[in-house]
């Protein structure tokens, strides 16, 4: 299970933790602390459940922001085969207990005046993450959507875009076929 902490003294999501149960949810264990934000930072994240090289995994896309939720700026994504005890980058380089937002877990650097969200998150139907995020602008809303292969690594597919877009326009993956995206206006 997956939840969010705020504390008191700011309104944004300052951290996030898992806690798990392995007979389902008569007892749990402890919570373990996740994400992380910098100081002054708040962050989203979407959790997810997949395979990455054949074996199950946790997973976790997730961004940061400053105190605007409008000023959110890289993508990051993690996994876990530990039941969220220990996270690494997506190619296993890197292993930590609490994540920060670190290059090594980077899949999207916002350029200077944009601002990238992730909208959505689901698995391929051999359980690696497909990831629906958008980069805006003060003028255009550009959507794209990441596939992981554990061959070759992201692949990254334009989608479209909108000049007339307004942060915060989203979209939707649909689950029976994540071909099928859905974007608002």
């Amino acid at each position: 299970l997956f939840f969010r902490k705020q504390t008191n003294d700011s309104p944004i999501t300052r951290s996030y933790f898992v806690i798990s149960s392995d007979d389902y949810g008569a007892t749990w264990k402890n919570e373990r602390e996740l994400i992380t934000a910098n100081p002054g930072e708040g962050i989203y994240a979407f959790p997810y459940i997949g395979k990455l090289k054949g074996e199950p995994v946790l997973g976790i896309v997730w961004g940061q922001h400053g105190r605007q939720l409008t000023d959110v700026q890289d993508i990051y994504v993690a996994t876990s085969l530990d039941d969220g005890h220990t996270w690494s980058s997506i190619d296993g380089s890197v292993k930590r207990t609490v994540l920060r937002s670190d290059k090594q877990y980077q899949l999207h650097h916002s350029q200077d005046n944009h601002a990238s969200r992730a909208w959505d998150v689901t698995t391929s139907s051999n359980g690696e993450p497909i990831i629906l995020w958008i980069d805006y602008t003060d003028e255009i809303a550009t959507a794209f959507y990441s596939t992981y292969s554990s061959h070759d690594g992201w692949s990254t597919t334009f989608l479209g875009e909108n000049s007339r877009a307004y942060y915060p326009c989203g979209g939707a993956l649909d689950r029976r076929n994540p071909s099928f995206v859905y974007l608002s206006k």
